[in-house]
Order: structure tokens, then sequence, then C-alpha cells
């Protein structure tokens, strides 16, 4: 897809072929990928040889799978590379508590609807957490900061469905995409939403 038609909407849907592709990043880390981004987080900077010298006794993998494995963590937006000499030193991008919060927060929002308060009862529905454990997390109930910290979140969940509410409604309004020398796209499809 181009970068032009990507770049001209904060978020694009474009439908080609009966594919939706979307600019948005809603990307689950795979476990392996999640190996991979581990052992960088843990030893710093690694070379595509290192990594799968690393990972070989719990996955025995060949050189083209890792490097496959590490272009697509730099295309995703987990990783970076900088070549010394000709090889390339993959280093993380995102911090791993930032990939966690963004992997937590893609759950809430998927199968929770946005509720931190539905997600903490899943858990402890599903026996993930103790109720201590869920406590423990929501912290004491019934002080004013918690009650306060509650209302904000209320709020600001509200807020997230109607933002996503007026995404929804958006989204049935569909053009076909030009390219800036005016030609059109045979078949591409455009879903903007603001």
């Amino acid at each position: 897809m181009p970068r032009w038609l990507i770049s001209r909407a904060r978020r694009l849907y474009v439908t080609s072929r009966n594919v939706t592709i979307s600019n948005e990043r809603s990307y689950f880390v795979t476990p392996l990928q999640a190996a991979i981004l581990e052992l960088i987080w843990s030893q710093g900077p690694r070379t595509a040889d290192a990594v799968r010298t690393a990972l070989h006794p719990a996955h025995p993998l060949k050189d083209s799978s890792v490097r496959t494995l590490l272009r697509r963590l730099e295309a995703h937006g987990y990783l970076h590379h900088r070549v010394v000499g000709k090889t390339f030193v993959y280093d993380a991008r995102l911090s791993r508590h930032r990939v966690a919060a963004t992997a937590v927060r893609q759950v809430i929002d998927r199968f929770c609807s946005g509720s931190v308060e539905q997600f903490l009862e899943c858990l402890a529905a599903e026996g993930t957490l103790s109720a201590a454990e869920v406590e423990q997390v929501a912290g004491p109930a019934g002080t004013e900061s918690q009650q306060q910290l509650s209302k904000k979140n209320r709020k600001k969940e509200e807020k997230h469905r109607k933002r996503e509410n007026r995404k929804h409604a958006k989204s049935r309004r569909i053009g076909v995409a030009a390219a800036p020398d005016g030609v059109w796209h045979a078949g591409a499809v455009v879903q903007r939403r603001n």
C-alpha cells in the first residue's frame, strides 16, 4: 500500500481484494516474538546470529526464520537496528513496561468494552487473580482518592465508548482512493475514520 495513502488520515482502512488493511497498530506479539523481545531486553542489543544461538535450546530455528521474526518486530515498531560493518544489530525501541501496558489495553478494549473494572472482574471470576489480589490492584475501596480515581476512570471509559461509537458511525462513509497525480486505483475502497 502506498505511504501517501496511509498518511492522509489519522486512521485509514483500505479494502482491496476482499482484505481490509488498517494503519492502526493492533498487533499481538507471538510467544516466539516475546522470547526474542525478552532476550533483547535482558541482554541488550543483539545480532540475528546471537539471537538464534540464544534461542536454540528452546526454539531450534534457521537463520532465515530468525531474521524474518526480527524484521517483523522492527516493522511493528518493537525493535530498530543499526548497521555495524555489514551486520544488523537489533535493539529494543519500546520498553518492556510499554509493550505490556499496550497489550493489556488492547485486551481491555477488545474483550471488556474498555472497562478496567470488567477486566478485573473477569480475572477474578476465572481464578487468574484472587479476590485479595484484585483488591490490592484496585486499592482500598471507600477512600476519597479511590473514589476520585474511580470517577476519572468512569469518565475516561465513557469518553472511550463515545469515541468508539463515533468511529463506527463514520466508518460507513466510503470513497475511492486517488493518487496525488489524479490516477484512480481500481478496487481500492477507502473508509476514513477521523
